[in-house]
């Protein structure tokens, strides 16, 4: 199921005291920012595999699998954003070719300098 992001909030005494007794250290500033790090996925509520895998990740620690798993995450991330910027890029160069009569440079980045300079004087 999911929670509200507010149920969580109105749990947190409950959360923290839990942690407490387990030897778990943490800030009140910690435990506040605990419920936007809960949702990963931005959809304002809490799944019960959202909030398992908070609770353990506070509980356990650092253990290698989690840093493998934030490696992992962290690498496809950056891996679809390097797709995406070559999308944009090539996105610009084709609107480029649309809206001033002109071809797409060749190679990474095609005409973007030329863009930023008819950008400047259609500004201008």
């Amino acid at each position: 199921g999911e929670a509200d992001r507010s149920d969580v909030e109105n749990i947190l005494s409950v959360i923290g005291d839990m942690l407490k007794s387990n030897g778990v250290e943490y800030t009140a500033d910690d435990l506040g920012n605990l419920v936007n790090l809960m949702d990963t996925n931005h959809d304002g509520s809490v799944s019960k595999g959202e909030f398992t895998r908070a609770i353990l990740f506070q509980t356990e620690g650092m253990r290698p699998m989690s840093l493998q798993e934030m490696h992992y995450d962290v690498t496809f991330c950056k891996h679809k954003l390097e797709k995406l910027t070559g999308l944009v890029e090539t996105l610009v160069d084709t609107l480029q070719a649309t809206m001033f009569g002109q071809s797409p440079m060749p190679g990474p980045g095609g005409g973007r300098k030329s863009m930023k300079v008819q950008k400047q004087q259609l500004l201008a």
